[in-house]
């Protein structure tokens, strides 16, 4: 089911940034290191069609994550037939389909995202910080390709100071997160994390967005798994039992 064309909307700019040229900007919807990157594949790849190469390139990406997924399953419950449920739920769902067969940078960042996370979660079970200098690394790359990912930053942090087993170390992978834009300096720091036209909504606070976005996010829940609820609820109250 991959489009054969570019969507419309994120998927007809990523496009034209791919084959205009490398985009040094780093504001927080450039997603730096999924528009170079594709920049760098349509010029290695001239001979192919831009949109054949960047539609392939959600699909490889997308199937490196449930990779991903199905290594954090595995960490967690020791069970195969488990982990790989949990990849067929995540594949089955509509909003993971809808961004694998399309131009989009959610199947190359939910690649980083849990690349980082399998590594965090391997270092926690195993009570020790063997991963410490890759979680940066990793972390630093899905802060590259989205800005959101900065949700993940309490886990980081909770990681870094449990685990890490020196104050240098820690001071090399908490800078390795934010080198890139500095470096470049494209950007000032606010428009690192804030689109210009997104600041005011993302800074302020409002009961009635926030009650509305839940029962939005609950009505998603329910539109992506549909039936595998079945499975998820129980399994999700289960494991939150257990652990």
């Amino acid at each position: 089911t991959r489009n054969p064309n570019p969507g419309f909307g994120d998927s007809l700019g990523f496009l034209v940034y791919a084959v205009n040229g490398f985009d040094w900007a780093t504001n927080a919807t450039s997603h730096f290191l999924y528009t170079n990157f594709n920049h760098l594949m349509v010029s290695v790849l001239w001979l192919l069609d831009p949109v054949l190469i960047l539609s392939l390139l959600s699909i490889l990406f997308a199937l490196l994550a449930l990779y991903q997924l199905y290594q954090l399953a595995y960490i967690l419950q020791e069970d195969r037939g488990l982990a790989l449920l949990a990849v067929v739920c995540m594949s089955l769902s509509f909003s993971w389909w809808r961004q694998v067969v399309s131009i989009e940078v959610y199947a190359m960042n939910a690649f980083l995202v849990l690349r980082t996370l399998v590594l965090i979660t391997k270092d926690h079970k195993n009570q020790g910080f063997d991963h410490g200098i890759k979680v940066g690394i990793w972390y630093a790359l899905a802060l590259l390709t989205h800005i959101q990912n900065m949700l993940v930053g309490p886990l980081f942090l909770w990681y870094l100071w449990r685990w890490g087993s020196s104050t240098p170390k820690k001071l090399f992978i908490t800078i390795i997160l934010f080198f890139p834009p500095v470096l470049l300096d494209t950007n000032s720091i606010a428009a690192v994390f804030f689109d210009r036209q997104f600041q005011g909504d993302v800074l302020q606070f409002s009961w009635d967005s926030l009650w509305k976005g839940t029962l939005r996010s609950f009505l998603y829940l329910g539109f992506n798994f549909h039936l595998l609820l079945l499975l998820l609820i129980p399994g999700i109250v289960k494991w939150l039992k257990q652990y």
